[in-house]
């Protein structure tokens, strides 16, 4: 009996024996120094093996599914940090090594630290830490991870690729940092290769400004394809959505080219998009807060990618609706380009409003913003240095139809051949003129070269088929030669039954003034039917002009101008003029000359003189003579004529019968004097005789002298 009692007290002493030793380590696996022993032993092992450290200031397990670890730290391959986190949480729901299965619950971050950046080979630490799990003796079996949730508050991460400088006013992917970092992430899972997880909320703010307030969207990987599933993001001026963003591998391999063998798909949907936000990522945009709305779908690999649908709004009235297919990206210079534009609209006054990048507002003229209401639809095909636009664009005031080839050949130069037809343009109301201008229709073929939109030179070949003045509808008009943005050299004809003319003349406008040099042939002009003669039904014009001056009016101008075998058809009657010439001259310094020769009348100018201002001072001259007649209105005199003249008359007679004036003078009358309204204006003539209507002087002598406000007139004949 005793025997069996000590047989018994064994077993017993022993199990107590491993109850004991069960809690003592119990125990002291839930002391936290044990458990920091534990894995400070671990971690030097796999520090060891893979030239990296990773360290713990504290650990902690509680009830066998929580474990705290405190001042984590993983320093990269070149013992500088790589991620410090002052305190982490996780849940540990299920550890099951033998089905290949970790299941955590809470996995919390504070205040964690991330640094990626390259060693002394330029290569980067994550991508080092990458390589080292994906040896085979890293992690001899492929579990399948469930997380329930991962957050992270108030983290920092920074990313250094390369020694590239900092760019603190710009957000540059190869050199950045995040700070408030935020983020929820549920139901992480990874099945084999193929991972899903849901970003709740995502948040940041970026060194050079740009903020994220909030970004959740479903993940999805599976095999060699990336989706994030509805993502919507936004900031502090934009948000963006998608039913998907999605990046699909088609062909991996050696061989494998992003470029080639990566279908993205985007399928975009009503978006605002603020270029405040997108200057953190464009330089150029800094200063512009305009929003832009912006919707469509983009599939395919770089080298072939496809846009449809693409609706894209600046604001109420600016829209643009198109589809593209652009082949031969990322080498945008040799990329084959179809843009479809189903519409774009505007308005003179969104565009005279926009800010460009660098410049501002554009700057237009009156004549471009009585367009109003702009809309274009066309495509536009071929390469950026070689491509052709067709479409139709419509304004308030007609429309405008185009088929040009363009061609750049640097990058402020390019060359355009092509055909512009416009349709019913309301000239008038763009120049402001309706009292005389109407509708213009007119067919262009234009083949130039332009530099900066600024300089350009063309050859034209242009038909307006219809332009109306004064209510009459001009018609096939030819015009031809080469056009600058100052220079205008070539031929415009008419041969219609009212109009039958040939004009041939170059126009320069280079210089101070303009020089011009040209020759009018105009063979008809049917006055009455032109609607500039309404007076007499047979009124009629021709002539031949010639011109060849510098000037832009008879008081700067220099050359000759002359008129030849002219003939005017009115009230049944023919004026001829055969030989008409003005000559005019600079002197010197201060005097002008101009000469006037016809077959009537021969008159000589010599002095200064502003032909514009000589009626308002003769006005004022005459005001301070006869104060209480006439009134000499505002302003003073001008100060700009001084000079002399000298008249004679040849034939008055044929003057008076042609235009009924009343008036004849003898041949061989003289005039001459001088005018310089404000000292002295003078008057000379004497002729065999001077009629007016049924009054006459034979001999006449006359004499004119006004000084300050005092007049001598004397009057003499036979």
């Amino acid at each position: 009996m005793g025997k069996i009692k000590k047989i018994y007290k064994i077993p017993l002493f022993t199990l107590l024996l491993i109850i004991i030793l069960l809690a003592i380590g119990f125990v002291s696996l839930r002391s936290p120094s044990v458990q920091t022993w534990l894995f400070e032993k671990l971690s030097s092992r796999f520090s060891k093996n893979n030239e990296i450290e990773l360290s713990a200031g504290g650990i902690r397990f509680t009830f066998f599914n929580k474990i705290e670890v405190s001042d984590l730290l993983l320093k990269d391959n070149t013992a500088d940090t790589m991620f410090y986190a002052p305190k982490l949480k996780a849940g540990i729901r299920k550890i099951k090594p033998k089905e290949g299965l970790i299941s955590l619950g809470k996995i919390e971050l504070n205040k964690p630290v991330i640094k990626f950046q390259p060693d002394t080979n330029n290569v980067l630490n994550l991508t080092h830490i990458m390589q080292l799990l994906a040896k085979k003796d890293t992690l001899k079996k492929d579990y399948n991870i469930l997380i329930s949730k991962v957050g992270i508050s108030n983290g920092r991460l920074s990313y250094r690729s390369g020694s590239r400088p900092d760019t603190a006013d710009i957000f540059d992917v190869h050199n950045f940092s995040l700070s408030g970092i935020n983020l929820t992430l549920d139901d992480l899972s990874k099945n084999g290769k193929d991972l899903a997880a849901r970003i709740s909320d995502l948040s940041f703010l970026s060194g050079s400004g740009f903020e994220l307030k909030s970004f959740f969207t479903d993940v999805q990987i599976e095999e060699d394809k990336f989706h994030l599933i509805d993502p919507a993001i936004r900031t502090a001026n934009s948000f963006i959505s998608s039913e998907v963003i999605g990046l699909d591998i088609v062909r991996g391999g050696n061989d494998f080219k992003f470029t080639r063998d990566a279908n993205l798909e985007v399928s975009l949907q009503s978006s605002t998009i603020s270029l405040s936000d997108l200057a953190y990522f464009v330089r150029p945009l800094k200063g512009m807060d305009k929003g832009i709305i912006l919707s469509g779908k983009i599939n395919g690999p770089v080298e072939e990618i496809k846009g449809r649908d693409i609706i894209m709004s600046y604001s109420d009235s600016t829209t643009l609706v198109c589809d593209f297919d652009l082949s031969g990206l990322p080498d945008i210079d040799n990329t084959f380009m179809f843009i479809r534009v189903g519409t774009f609209t505007s308005t003179t006054h969104e565009v005279a409003n926009l800010e460009l990048p660098g410049t501002g507002k554009i700057t237009l003229g009156d004549e471009f913003m009585r367009l109003g209401a702009i809309s274009f639809s066309g495509n536009f095909t071929g390469f950026l240095q070689d491509f052709v636009t067709y479409g139709t664009i419509t304004t308030e005031l007609g429309s405008l139809s185009t088929d040009i080839l363009f061609r750049p050949d640097t990058s402020d130069t390019f060359y355009y051949r092509g055909t512009l037809q416009a349709e019913s343009i309301r000239l008038g109301k763009i120049l402001n003129r309706e009292d005389i201008l109407g509708p213009l229709s007119a067919s262009l073929e234009v083949d130039g070269i332009s530099r900066s939109f600024k300089n350009f030179r063309a050859e034209i070949d242009a038909t307006v088929t219809n332009l109306e003045f004064k209510e009459y509808t001009y018609r096939d008009i030819e015009i031809s030669g080469l056009v600058t943005e100052k220079i205008w050299d070539g031929k415009v004809s008419s041969n219609t039954e009212d109009l039958k003319m040939d004009l041939l003349g170059r126009f320069d406008f280079t210089g101070a003034l303009p020089e011009v040099d040209f020759s009018l042939n105009l063979l008809n002009a049917d006055l009455y039917e032109l609607n500039l003669d309404r007076a007499d039904s047979l009124s009629k014009l021709s002539m031949l002009l010639t011109a060849n001056f510098t000037g832009n009016a008879i008081d700067n101008l220099s050359g000759d101008i002359r008129l030849l075998n002219s003939k005017l058809k009115r009230n049944g009657d023919e004026f001829d003029l055969f030989d008409c010439s003005i000559s005019a001259f600079i002197i010197d310094s201060t005097k002008m000359g101009i000469d006037l020769r016809t077959d009537y009348i021969d008159a000589d100018i010599r002095g200064k003189y502003d032909l514009t201002t000589i009626v308002p001072d003769i006005k004022i001259t005459a005001a301070s003579l006869f104060p209480s007649v006439i009134n000499p209105g505002e302003g003073d005199l001008s100060g700009k004529n001084n000079f002399g003249y000298e008249i004679s008359f040849k034939n008055t007679d044929r003057i008076n019968e042609f235009f009924q004036t009343g008036f004849m003078l003898a041949p061989g009358f003289q005039a001459r004097g001088w005018i310089n309204p404000g000292s002295m204006i003078s008057l000379a003539a004497s002729g065999d005789y001077a009629i007016y209507t049924s009054s006459s002087m034979a001999r006449p002598e006359i004499n004119l002298i006004i000084e300050d406000t005092t007049m001598v007139f004397d009057i003499n004949s036979d």
